[in-house]
């Protein structure tokens, strides 16, 4: 397509001559051809070089399909219809539509609505986005109304960025981040949601309306509405509602509405748990089936120990088989199937008993062998004298409270 460039042309386009009535073509015969004139041929050629030069055409002497190639082929990526298309083909598969800069290069791909973007993998598709590619050697994926954020990668299918910005998907299949900024889902089927500078990096992981780099990397595992590095690093592990480092590092291992402040929260043992916990500037950590809750300082299990538990304590730790420290401050439970309860800095060292103290100081125990319970250690000091009941009313001992009689014990009845 060329503008006419023979004898006798002019550089610049006439003014066209005064409007007449408008018609249509006819022959010499029989009342004599229709002129025509160099108004109608100049708007004729305009109209075409026009178009070329709308769609970024420049006008080639030699080549004579511009109009099909640069404008009329654009067109055959849209069918349309008033009110069913029916199932059609188009005939060609890439388009840019309604965008700036932006580029489809992927078969069977789209850019639409965006800026600086590129289509660039088979059946992909940019919308409403800036600066966001989908490229790579996968297929199936979507961006939509995002920012500087990227499909990559080779074997990448069905993958799904939405509403996010500077984050990246590049994993094997059924990935996506939404609604975040900086989040990456590098798992195979991984998700991040509505987070801030989050991964999720193991299988079938997932990240949900978390920040600060927390990241999900065991396979199965998940971060949930947490905060500041928490980690979720076993399989089928979780860290929920927690701050600061909180991390679940055994399989099926949890940690939950903890802190760590200085210290450390660890959920290290398979199976494990730290709930509604706090670090202060030691450590709460729970190893394999056991659980740390409501506790600060304190640790469940250690060296092979199994389902031990610590709750309402700080500074405390069960370290035997199935032992458990519960409402104290600085308690050790190191027998097996041991238990301190409502205690200070003691040590219950005997299996099979419940014990208590105050200071470093055991006051009780009941040992309990062969199904019977036997108090141990139990101390008195402080218990009433008092002659009879009668006496021992007198000094407010309630019914059935206990009061001593020289080196009898007695229950008040009366």
């Amino acid at each position: 397509m060329y503008r006419i460039d023979s004898a006798n042309n002019v550089a610049v386009i006439p003014v066209p001559a005064a409007v007449a009535v408008q018609g249509y073509f006819q022959d010499t015969d029989p009342a004599g051809g229709t002129d025509v004139d160099a108004d109608f041929l100049n708007m004729m050629q305009e109209e075409l070089i026009y178009a070329l030069l709308q769609r970024g055409g420049t006008p080639d002497k030699a080549d004579y399909n511009q109009l099909w190639d640069e404008v009329l082929l654009a067109e055959q990526a849209v069918k349309s219809h008033a009110t069913n298309t029916g199932n059609v083909s188009t005939d060609v598969s890439r388009a840019v539509i309604g965008s700036t800069w932006s580029r489809s290069n992927g078969e069977t791909s789209a850019v639409m609505a965006s800026d600086q973007c590129q289509s660039g993998t088979q059946k992909s598709a940019v919308v409403a986005s800036a600066a966001a590619t989908a490229t790579g050697t996968g297929v199936e994926q979507f961006i939509a109304a995002s920012n500087t954020s990227t499909i990559s990668g080779t074997a990448k299918t069905n993958i799904l960025m939405l509403g996010s910005t500077h984050s990246s998907a590049a994993t094997e299949t059924r990935a996506g981040v939404i609604s975040s900024r900086g989040g990456t889902a590098s798992g195979d089927k991984s998700t991040v949601l509505a987070s801030y500078t989050c991964g999720a990096s193991g299988a079938q992981s997932a990240v949900i309306a978390s920040e600060n780099g927390c990241t999900a990397s065991g396979d199965n595992s998940s971060i949930l509405a947490s905060s500041d590095a928490c980690a979720a690093t076993g399989d089928e592990a979780a860290v929920i509602a927690s701050f600061d480092e909180c991390t679940a590092a055994g399989d099926q291992s949890v940690v939950m509405a903890s802190y760590k402040g200085g210290g450390a929260i660890a959920a290290n043992g398979d199976a494990s748990a730290v709930i509604a916990s706090y670090a202060g500037t030691n450590t709460v950590a729970a190893s394999t089936g056991c659980a740390a809750i409501a506790s600060t300082g304190s640790t469940a299990g250690a060296n092979g120990v199994v389902a031990s538990f610590v709750a309402g304590t700080s500074g405390c730790a069960a370290t035997g088989n199935t032992s458990a420290v519960i409402g104290s401050l600085g308690a050790t439970a190191s027998g097996n199937r041991s238990v301190v309860i409502g205690s200070g800095a003691c040590t219950n060292a005997v299996a099979d008993s419940v014990a208590g103290g105050t200071g470093a100081a055991i006051t009780w125990r009941i040992v309990s062998t062969s199904g019977a319970a036997t108090f141990v250690d139990l101390n008195l000091t402080g218990l009433g004298n008092h002659a009879n009941d009668a006496a021992a009313e007198v000094a407010l001992v309630p019914v059935n409270g206990v009061y001593r009689n020289g080196s009898v014990l007695m229950i008040r009845v009366v």
